[in-house]
């Protein structure tokens, strides 16, 4: 349990999207800092609905309250040089009421910035696509036509890996972004994943002035890409290294996080190393998926307009050829 004797003195940094576009990545970066303290669990679904945590009690460490205590539980004890508190769930971008229930306790801090990372929607579909494959949640031959085909509208309630079947609504930037601009005002800022991807240490430094803190840490950091999606060996081990981590999620509210911790850390890693078959590169989907490409360059158009107007990105409108 974190103890803290007040939070005033603390900046909350939530990093609420989107869905395959880096947020491990930046989170993982940011943590770096010696005064960043990160959730325990990169993702804590704390902010999510109440329908979303019926549905995936396995999943989520702890229900939303107002209580800041059940919040801080999230996070490990909060040492005296922390300045900036950080956790990082991608589905708050596109969930309803999740504004809301942010504000709610965002009095106890000094402020709470509001972070996007926004990777152009077609690729970002695409990846979702591949990322749907490794989840084991559409065969392995499935085209990108006919995981075009299976998403659906968005669903608050959805359980397990069923975020992959919206994932093409859940790019709608032009729907979802406005709202917590307006909420947050300068405290919400968006960047654009070809940034993180190309100069990770620029979008750091640019980070850490807006939330205050020295960036010199970052000048001879190794930036590596955290949870790229990859191609899976086995299926069977991959699902019970999914069992395991839900061990895992289940006993971060008890002493015994401690003594696990180190040991999922050296699983994690043995796995990866032994069912990671090789990754996936951006971009590249066959000549027979190129229509699909260029009906998703038609059905974001405005969304990619509005990023390139609202934030400086410079995001094609149109498919090229590959």
């Amino acid at each position: 349990m974190s103890v803290v004797v007040s939070c005033k003195e603390i900046d909350l940094v939530l990093i609420v999207g989107a869905q395959k576009s880096g947020t491990s990545s930046l989170y993982k970066y940011l943590c770096y800092h010696d005064q960043v303290l990160g959730s325990t669990m990169k993702q804590s679904f704390y902010f999510m609905s109440p329908e979303f945590y019926k549905l995936n009690k396995s999943r989520v460490p702890r229900k939303f309250s107002e209580n800041i205590d059940d919040f801080l539980s999230l996070f490990p004890p909060i040492g005296p040089n922390v300045k900036v508190l950080v956790e990082s769930t991608p589905d708050y971008l596109h969930t309803p009421g999740v504004i809301d229930r942010i504000q709610s306790i965002g009095s106890h801090f000094r402020s709470v910035y509001i972070i996007a990372i926004l990777r152009h929607p077609v690729y970002r579909f695409i990846s979702w696509h591949r990322f749907a494959i490794q989840q084991g949640s559409i065969v392995d031959d499935t085209s990108l036509e006919s995981f075009y085909k299976m998403n659906r509208p968005i669903c608050v309630a959805f359980k397990d890996t069923d975020s992959c079947f919206f994932a093409k609504d859940s790019g709608r930037y032009e729907k979802f972004i406005p709202s917590f601009s307006k909420a947050f005002g300068e405290k919400f800022k968006a960047y654009d994943f070809d940034q993180l991807q190309k100069n990770p240490c620029e979008l750091m430094k640019g980070l850490c002035s807006v939330i205050g803190l020295d960036s010199s840490c970052y000048n001879d950091y190794e930036f590596n890409v955290s949870n790229k999606t990859v191609i899976v060996q086995s299926r069977f081990i991959y699902n019970a290294y999914m069992r395991l981590r839900s061990v895992y999620i289940a006993i971060l509210d008890t002493p015994l996080l401690y003594i696990v911790k180190p040991i999922r850390n050296v699983i994690s890693k043995m796995y990866h190393r032994m069912n990671d078959r090789s990754r996936l590169s951006h971009g590249g989907i066959s000549d027979s998926d190129f229509f699909i490409k260029n009906e998703l360059f038609n059905e974001y158009l405005k969304d990619i307009e509005f990023c390139n107007s609202q934030y400086g990105f410079a995001w094609s409108n149109k498919a090229e050829s590959e």
